[in-house]
């Protein structure tokens, strides 16, 4: 939501400049909510995008972020019986690529709570606030530990420090909506893979963190609007000239269950052609055993739908003072939270 919030106000030059836009410029109320969105760990000032260009079939790093075009390593699934394990020392994390670093978890099964924290994930761009989002997939508790940054891998690269973007505060009345210019939701979302946040030398093994496997997603965003409710105010940005958006979340394995711990700083691509990036994304789920999550998902699999947008919503514009008095409220439930969920 964040980076959906600064692709609002700015757009880049093909230079890689960043530009405010022509209503940005009118007030500098626009810069003081900037400052308070992106004021707790990372949020300080709006950073430029990653370069410009279309993914393309290499493995994924830092500095591009699609798949690899080398066939992947045949595995045999394991069969699923009884419950399914949840020590991840019995989960089998196989090669989907040859010497990529991001892997197939197997049983197959493990999986299904990763997928409902990737619903949460979905229905809170969807209008539901975080906690109703928590509630209708019974989660007891936000699946969300926010941190500044994570000592992760890219697909080819390794162990490196990955920094975060942090979401908005988990306000009760906050909500947000992704949709294409006919109302209808625009996000759709990719397993990468999986890794195990630890190296083996000999026989020392070196954890990295707390979290023993994490999960790299994609969710691709189209053009089409972005919708801002908090009770009475409410603003909205037209987007449908804008490009396509592909951002990367990670997931970590608490022990229990799946929670979302940050959207990578800088892992964003413009997709310049959104035929491609969905037969890539088509490619990409096959490989790993999985599906590609949207909306139609997120109905058939859990029941749930977006939340109804509010009348008239074409018409709220991106007032100034709307956009401040929002941003007031999400910073002061920062401080109520103590700057985390």
């Amino acid at each position: 939501m964040i980076n959906d919030m600064r692709d609002h106000l700015t757009y880049a030059t093909l230079a890689g400049h960043r530009r405010w836009r022509r209503y940005v410029i009118a007030t500098a109320l626009i810069l003081v909510f900037i400052g308070l969105l992106f004021g707790w760990t990372g949020w300080q000032q709006v950073r430029a995008w990653a370069a410009r260009s279309e993914p393309e079939p290499t493995p994924i790093d830092e500095g591009n972020f699609s798949v690899a075009a080398s066939k992947p390593e045949k595995a045999t699934l394991i069969p699923e019986s009884g419950d399914c394990p949840t020590d991840p020392e019995l989960w089998r994390l196989l090669d989907v690529v040859p010497d990529d670093n991001y892997k197939r978890i197997e049983p197959h099964c493990v999986y299904e709570g990763l997928t409902r924290t990737v619903a949460w994930h979905m229905l809170e761009r969807l209008g539901h606030t975080k906690q109703e989002a928590a509630e209708l997939l019974g989660f007891g508790s936000l699946p969300w530990r926010p941190i500044p940054s994570i000592k992760g891998l890219t697909n080819t690269r390794g162990p490196m420090t990955i920094p975060f973007d942090i979401e908005w505060a988990p306000h009760p009345a906050y909500r947000f909506w992704a949709i294409d210019a006919q109302g209808q939701p625009a996000l759709t979302y990719s397993l990468r893979g999986c890794y195990r946040m630890r190296t083996i030398a000999g026989s020392a093994v070196e954890s990295w963190g707390e979290y023993p496997v994490i999960c790299v997603v994609a969710y691709d965003r189209d053009p089409g609007w972005a919708v801002s409710e908090l009770g009475e105010q409410r603003f909205s940005v037209d987007l449908a000239t804008e490009p396509a958006l592909r951002r990367f979340v990670f997931f970590g394995y608490s022990g229990e269950t799946w929670v979302l711990l940050g959207e990578a700083r800088d892992w964003q691509k413009v997709i310049e052609e959104p035929s491609a990036a969905e037969s890539e994304r088509e490619k990409v789920t096959t490989w790993n055993g999985t599906v590609p999550w949207d909306a139609a998902w997120l109905q058939a699999r859990f029941g749930l739908d977006m939340l109804p947008l509010p009348d008239g919503w074409q018409t709220f514009g991106p007032d100034p003072g709307t956009i401040q008095a929002i941003a007031n409220e999400l910073d002061q439930a920062l401080g109520e939270f103590g700057g985390s969920p």
